[in-house]
């Protein structure tokens, strides 16, 4: 075989810990306590890194093993570079374990903290702003959404799960305007309805009008 012969004549044993790292990885397979141990002694920052992330995502250890690597991997960071998106992926991974353990508090908590590194981590924003939907903390996931908005644009996802927020927090002046802008972007199968809720719960503030040009409907007097 090739790749055996090319890698009996490589004499770097960090490169040879990462070909069989990413074997492992490639094949969704637990990391050896063997594999495991050699990492951590002769590896070099960045293959200890990708270890520790890969094994609390992966293996299947307990959940003290998980936060035993993710301190690990936090101590490795800070001994070696100090860098912030690694920072941002490995308090997103802690995220992810204490989604895992249904510990939401946490969970949040550690995704703003990789946020807070790494800004643009779409994967943590989604996991925190789904906590934060689902928990039903309304005033922290406007906050949140709006954020979001503010950073990315008006995207027709990130506008419907704000002005969806927006609704269940009672601000449904707000609400209605973000579910017409949707509407325009794209025709989610509930905008209809929850702009109709809008208007109920809006008085007078919403006019017929309005409501008319939100829904592409057109109204009749008898």
């Amino acid at each position: 075989n090739q790749n055996i012969f090319l890698e009996q004549l490589i004499k770097d044993d960090d490169f040879l810990l990462r070909v069989k790292l990413s074997k492992y990885i490639k094949e969704h397979q637990d990391i050896t306590i063997d594999v495991l141990q050699n990492v951590i002694n002769n590896g070099s920052y960045h293959t200890k890194l990708a270890i520790y992330l890969y094994c609390t995502i992966r293996q299947n250890i307990s959940f003290e093993r998980k936060l035993e690597l993710i301190d690990s991997a936090l101590l490795l960071v800070k001994e070696c570079s100090i860098n912030r998106f690694d920072l941002a992926s490995i308090y997103s991974a802690l995220g992810l374990i204490y989604m895992d353990e249904n510990k939401i508090e946490h969970g949040i908590d550690s995704y703003e903290k990789a946020l807070s590194y790494n800004r643009y981590d779409n994967t943590a924003a989604q996991n925190c702003g789904a906590l934060l939907f689902n928990s039903g903390y309304w005033q922290k996931a406007r906050e949140f959404f709006k954020s979001r908005l503010e950073l990315n644009g008006e995207l027709p996802n990130l506008m419907y799960i704000y002005a969806k927020t927006l609704f269940n927090r009672g601000d449904y002046q707000e609400a209605f305007q973000y579910f017409r802008k949707v509407k325009i972007f794209n025709n989610f199968i509930d905008i209809d309805e929850y702009i109709g809720k809008c208007m109920e719960n809006c008085d007078s503030i919403i006019t017929v009008k309005a409501f008319s040009k939100a829904t592409h409907q057109y109204v009749s007097f008898e």
